[in-house]
């Protein structure tokens, strides 16, 4: 299900109690959500917020998730934060201001201070950590910026930021934060060739192990 890149986590999480409630509805099941990058921290917000999205939900998936926030999101220029919100793009709506806000280290602090999740979800992390060589041009800047802080980083995340408490560790794959989740260089070839120049990855395989161990090692809802 996606959601606005540029809204914060309370206006995502509204959308995706409506897409979980619908699926769940549609089936019959409980839903295996799979939350990549700010994603995950939606999907969390969306968990603490809503007993019946949370009641619909038996497992949750942090894929390089900002789970425990990002360095990255704080501090950032005013004039940045108002491109984010107002800039037009195709398809997106303008934004709430809380795109960045909402994944500082600080506000997710704050969320698990005052939300409480269920305990018979089950929570599990992909970590992406890849090596220096397998970053691309793009991201560089900021995996280096990261490194000053935690080395072990994707170039948008910290490792252990991107672990959901109380969960099981999956995999820690070799691969950046860009090529773990999105096929640019399938979709933008001549973009990629130069600044997006590590980003083959076999992600189809690995989303297709994660929704199959899902699958074999169930659980019960109380």
């Amino acid at each position: 299900a996606w959601v606005s890149g540029r809204a914060g986590c309370e206006h995502n999480a509204r959308l995706l109690r409506e897409h979980v409630l619908a699926a769940s509805d549609r089936t019959g099941l409980p839903v295996n959500l799979i939350g990549y990058s700010k994603g995950c921290a939606d999907s969390l917000t969306m968990l603490g917020s809503y007993a019946d999205a949370s009641a619909a939900v038996t497992s949750l998936v942090s894929y390089a998730g900002v789970v425990h926030g990002t360095p990255l999101a704080e501090g950032i220029p005013a004039w940045m934060n108002n491109a984010l919100r107002y800039l037009p793009l195709p398809g997106e709506a303008i934004g709430d201001g809380r795109a960045i806000a909402d994944l500082t280290r600080q506000a997710r602090r704050r969320f698990f201070a005052n939300h409480e999740l269920a305990e018979d979800i089950r929570f599990a992390s992909i970590i992406a950590l890849p090596e220096a060589a397998r970053v691309s041009r793009v991201l560089i800047s900021a995996y280096q910026k990261l490194s000053h802080i935690d080395v072990n980083n994707d170039s948008q995340v910290i490792d252990h930021d991107a672990v959901l408490p109380a969960g099981e560790v999956l995999a820690i794959v070799n691969a950046d934060h860009w090529a773990i989740a999105l096929p640019i260089a399938e979709r933008f070839p001549r973009i990629a060739g130069f600044f997006v120049n590590h980003n083959q990855f076999p992600r189809d395989v690995l989303l297709q192990t994660i929704i199959d161990h899902l699958a074999d090692t169930p659980v019960e809802r109380n």
